[in-house]
């Protein structure tokens, strides 16, 4: 089955430059062709919430029929598609080449400014693997991997003052070096992860703590710079009152400022436990319990599956790149489409599938009332309350009793292992997600 749709749940520009310190230009869009190994027939679905064509068709391209299909309306996926990460990993690399001269940054992006160093950033590009589970309007954590990784980029400029020639004092001004010498993670204000100057770091963390708890990574960056400032004082004049002797003195002012970006994520760990029992005419009974969101697990004839489905789509703040520079700030189209997958529900509980083979007996959950999509997301949404359960009882009907039972999630699989059982026993095991990363 293809791995873009294997049940699961997961947590899972050439730039013209255009005069503008404001509205976002009208030429915003995202990537029309696949690139970064992604695939075509992925590719076309990853961007919900874009402009959709005409439903008649009128208004669509020529193109493949998936890519028709993306272009036409918004695509679910019944499991988080691995392409996110992938197409994210090599759009990162698409920053644009940078000097001193101009700091490149996204509209939002909180600038520091001091002497020398100018319009300096850093800012979180994404955070993998993720998923931004949307349960209702209110709760919408970004569940996060236990270990996992953190990009971001970081720019700045230089300004290099004046020289001042005028009088008996002259002031000549260069620049030495600049750089980004230092990029640093830190979880919750403590150091987690260092690595060398990078305009476009990736640093890897790891989460201490209980699954369902909240954390505070924070991207930081050093920024540095010395120039060379040359002064000439004149000590002598000829009786005509020009200068006869200059002295000079060199010396190498510095400047450092630190720069940072925050983002609020969930520990995402999933724990899994239940019972299994075999019922007098051979059909088994399974009762599971799990202590964060998954979609379900497979039966010997059969599988149960939840309420939750998953779409992606472009962050848009990133949509245009600000160019600032001595001569004031341009806009341009950027080259970075970083993209978010998100989880919805779209079932009122969970459902048993064959009928004729699994029968639900009991669940054990909360009613919740279900979220709003972004105005631009259109896909089909409950709009009334669902069951986010917290257990699951069934029975199936089945001529074995299997030695595994398969949770839908990871690669591999979260397996309870044992042999049959005539009578109700406990079984408890772990796994990093059943959000299949």
């Amino acid at each position: 089955m293809d791995s873009n749709h294997a049940p699961g749940f997961a947590l899972v520009m050439s730039a013209v430059l255009v005069a503008s310190t404001a509205a976002v230009p009208v030429g915003a869009h995202p990537p029309n062709s696949t690139d970064h190994g992604v695939p075509e027939e992925t590719f076309h679905k990853l961007w919900s919430g874009d402009q959709d064509g005409a439903t008649d068709g009128a208004n669509l391209s020529n193109g493949s029929a998936v890519e028709q299909l993306g272009e036409g309306t918004d695509v679910p996926f019944d499991s988080p598609p691995r392409a996110v990460e992938r197409w994210n990993r090599g759009d990162h690399s698409e920053f644009p080449a940078t000097n001193s001269s101009v700091s490149i940054h996204p509209p939002d992006a909180d600038l520091t400014s001091d002497q020398f160093i100018k319009e300096a950033y850093t800012e979180v590009f994404a955070v993998q693997p993720s998923t931004r589970a949307r349960l209702s309007s209110s709760r919408q954590p970004l569940y996060v991997a236990p270990d996992g990784t953190l990009r971001g980029t970081v720019d700045y400029r230089v300004a290099v003052p004046p020289d001042d020639t005028s009088g008996d004092r002259r002031v000549y001004w260069s620049l030495e070096s600049h750089q980004v010498e230092e990029t640093r993670l830190l979880v919750d204000g403590d150091e987690e992860t260092t690595a060398g100057g990078s305009h476009t770091p990736a640093l890897s963390y790891s989460l201490d703590g209980y699954a369902g708890e909240d954390h505070q990574l924070t991207l930081q960056a050093n920024i540095s710079v010395r120039l060379r400032k040359e002064v000439e004082v004149c000590t002598a004049h000829n009786d005509e009152g020009d200068c006869t002797n200059w002295e000079s003195s060199v010396s190498y002012p510095t400047e450092t400022v630190t720069v940072t970006d925050s983002i609020e994520v969930t520990k995402y760990d999933l724990a899994v436990s239940g019972f299994i029992a075999e019922y007098p005419n051979g059909d088994l009974g399974l009762v599971v319990y799990k202590n964060q969101p998954w979609l379900g697990y497979q039966l010997p004839n059969g599988d149960v599956r939840g309420v939750w489905r998953f779409y992606s789509a472009r962050d848009k703040d990133w949509d245009t790149l600000v160019y600032s520079s001595d001569d004031g700030q341009r806009t341009a189209h950027s080259p970075l489409h970083p993209l978010q997958v998100n989880a919805y529900p779209i079932e009122t509980g969970p459902t048993p599938s064959p009928r004729r083979n699994v029968t639900i007996l009991d669940v054990y959950g909360t009613s919740t009332s279900p979220p709003t999509l972004p105005s631009n997301v259109h896909l089909d949404v409950l709009t009334e309350s669902y069951t986010a359960s917290y257990g699951i009882a069934t029975r199936a009907t089945t001529d074995e009793q299997p030695e595994t039972v398969r949770a839908w999630g990871s690669s591999e699989g979260l397996r309870q292992n044992g042999p049959p059982m005539s009578s109700l026993e406990s079984r408890s095991t772990r796994a990093t997600s059943l959000w299949r990363w």
